[in-house]
């Protein structure tokens, strides 16, 4: 888990090569755990004295300190994570033989993420529905076997 999600960081911005099944779900599953992590440090504490006082004003300072700081290390983390998860997904997709165009579903389910992110009703809007098909068929095609007898060869990314 540790090597894959090694990898993950020292190939950041490598577009080239290819990216295991267990390289991309172990990075996957290490991000993920991070920003759950940031989450309930954050949002916990908060969450707790409001629903003890039930009184946003009775919540006490240090508790908001953490939430900012909690927030604030997770805007850097998801910035941090940007290109690395963009690059990783791209050689992932080149790793189950697909052609590199079959990237342009990632950069759509990014702009319908955010299009729906910004939506007041998350199921009647277009784009959460088109998100939510995108993420299930690029969870598919991420889940796919590596594709052995591509015509593209297979490039160590280890380095």
């Amino acid at each position: 888990m540790l090597k894959a999600y090694g990898k993950f960081w020292k190939n950041y911005v490598n577009f080239k090569g290819r990216s295991s099944r267990s390289d991309f779900w172990w990075a996957t599953l290490v991000n993920a755990l991070v920003y759950v992590i940031l989450m309930v440090v954050g949002f916990g504490p908060f969450l707790v004295a409001f629903f003890s006082s039930q009184d946003v004003k009775k919540v006490s300072a240090g508790v908001f300190i953490v939430m900012g700081l909690s927030v604030l290390a997770l805007l850097i983390y998801l910035l941090a994570t940007i290109l690395p998860t963009l690059s990783l997904a791209y050689r992932r997709l080149v790793d189950t033989g697909l052609s590199p165009w079959w990237y342009s579903l990632v950069v759509l389910e990014v702009i319908t993420n955010f299009m729906a992110e910004s939506s007041v009703s998350a199921i009647s809007d277009p784009a959460s529905v088109v998100n939510i098909i995108l993420t299930i068929a690029l969870i598919v095609l991420f889940a796919m076997k590596t594709d052995k007898f591509s015509k593209q060869p297979a490039q160590s990314i280890e380095k």
